[in-house]
């Protein structure tokens, strides 16, 4: 089956990265190059797995291993522009109408602003986190108008409808004479690592064609290797641009770097490893399950199974048996650090309020709890791909359960999101989230693996 390339960047690195598989397809590799409507559309072919390869935002790379998409880091192009001076980096350019008054990025004070999306890097987040390195907050510039793209930014720039705009170098520097001239850079934000080719894990041939081309797009200079590290940077700027927001979305985690996991015991490897222990557990409690009576099946048709492992109990709710028998799931791993304060009553009724909705979800395959020896729980929850998790992620109880129920009852959750190949293979995790809740407010982390 041929490997599909989706690309998620403007112009001219799109052409460049559809020159680029039609190069590797001429060195032998069976791999097409996908036209998406939308950005948007080849996002989810490369969340999904439709798309086995692609090339995007080096902020998007970290945010899709922090969401639990299994993708790494390939390379990254040098370009052949003086500009880049043989590096793999480039810059997020603030330009203005070339018959603007204003000169400087101070000038911009009070300025509308119109940017292309909330979760572009060069665009959006790489101009905050310089506000959060000058002191500034996000009101430092006056509107600020969402566009869709970098081309609709400069299309209405260009009409009056904003006072300045954040283009990424590549984009400025291959503008038509026409259009540049209607331009003026004040200032650039930078450099920030190139956005990196990325592959769903167990792609070597890619891997290696992409290493062993010599023929590139007109373009590059050449393809360098980088690895997860290597957008430690971007991570940091991450950061840097949720603290201008006075408070982050739910989904938003702060990257924090390794030795901030270490120095905190919840989230250290140590903690992390005996997690995995407890999870793999549960995952093979699962083996049994298949070919046991279940203790009652409930008035939805569900499966229960109430066990007792060494003096505590263990709950198994299944709730598709025949799709238990498949392949590649989706698992998420549940463990936390019960508050002092916990209104117990309150938190095992919230927890039979999303037992009793698991039936309502396609995809929802099996549900299992252990009590731990000091007094905790560890859930386990199996689906059938990512999209059914993400489904059951967005419902109003469990959203209630992390809002308001969360934070009145632990000290600390860890997430665990994992891939499940089969009933009979070990878990394979990928990413950690951590949330800490105290006086202070709350704090997030994630770790991928």
């Amino acid at each position: 089956m041929s490997l599909v390339f989706v690309s998620l960047l403007a112009e001219p690195l799109h052409n460049a990265y559809r020159e680029l598989c039609e190069k590797l397809a001429e060195n032998g590799l069976d791999i097409r190059f996908e036209e998406c409507p939308t950005w948007q559309e080849g996002l989810e072919m490369l969340e999904d797995g439709r798309a086995q390869v692609g090339a995007v935002c080096g902020l998007l790379y970290a945010r899709l291993r922090a969401k639990g998409i299994p993708i790494d880091p390939v390379a990254i192009p040098v370009l052949k522009s003086r500009r880049y001076e043989d590096s793999g980096v480039y810059w997020s350019d603030l330009v203005v109408r070339a018959d603007s008054e204003w000169e400087t990025y101070e000038q911009l004070e009070g300025k509308t602003w119109l940017f292309n999306e909330v979760g572009s890097f060069s665009g959006y987040r790489t101009v905050l986190a310089d506000l959060q390195r000058r002191g500034l907050s996000r009101t430092y510039f006056g509107d600020q108008i969402a566009t869709g793209s970098h081309q609709q930014s400069l299309v209405r720039l260009l009409a009056g409808e904003g006072d300045f705009t954040a283009l990424d170098s590549t984009v400025l520097d291959h503008l038509p004479l026409d259009q540049k001239e209607k331009l003026r850079l004040i200032g650039s934000v930078g450099p920030s690592l190139m956005p990196p080719i990325v592959a769903h894990r167990h792609q070597p041939e890619f891997r290696e064609a992409c290493r062993t081309l010599k023929d590139l797009p007109h373009l590059f200079k050449r393809l360098e290797t980088v690895d997860e590290q290597t957008y430690a940077g971007i991570r940091s700027d991450w950061n840097r641009s949720l603290e201008v927001y006075q408070q982050p979305c739910r989904d938003e985690y702060f990257m924090v770097p390794e030795e901030v996991l270490e120095g905190r015991a919840f989230t250290s490897s140590t903690r992390a490893a005996l997690d995995q222990d407890i999870l793999s557990s549960l995952a093979r409690g699962h083996e049994n399950v298949l070919e046991a009576d279940p203790s009652r099946i409930l008035d939805n048709g569900t499966r229960f199974y109430d066990w007792t492992i060494d003096h505590r109990p263990h709950h198994i709710y299944l709730l598709s048996p025949d799709e238990l028998r498949g392949q590649n799931f989706s698992v998420v791993g549940f463990l936390g650090e019960l508050s002092h304060s916990v209104d117990l009553a309150r938190l095992f009724s919230a927890d039979a309020d999303l037992v009793a909705q698991f039936h309502e979800y396609d995809g929802f395959i099996s549900y299992s709890s252990r009590q731990l020896e000091d007094g905790n729980w560890a859930n386990l929850a199996v689906f059938r791909d990512r999209k059914s998790k993400d489904l059951w992620a967005d419902n109003c109880a469990h959203v209630r359960s992390i809002t308001d129920i969360a934070p009145e009852s632990y000290s600390h959750i860890r997430l665990h999101l994992a891939d499940w190949p089969s009933l009979t293979e070990p878990l394979n995790f990928l990413v950690t989230r951590y949330l800490e809740y105290s006086d202070n407010g709350l704090w997030r982390g994630v770790r991928t693996h």
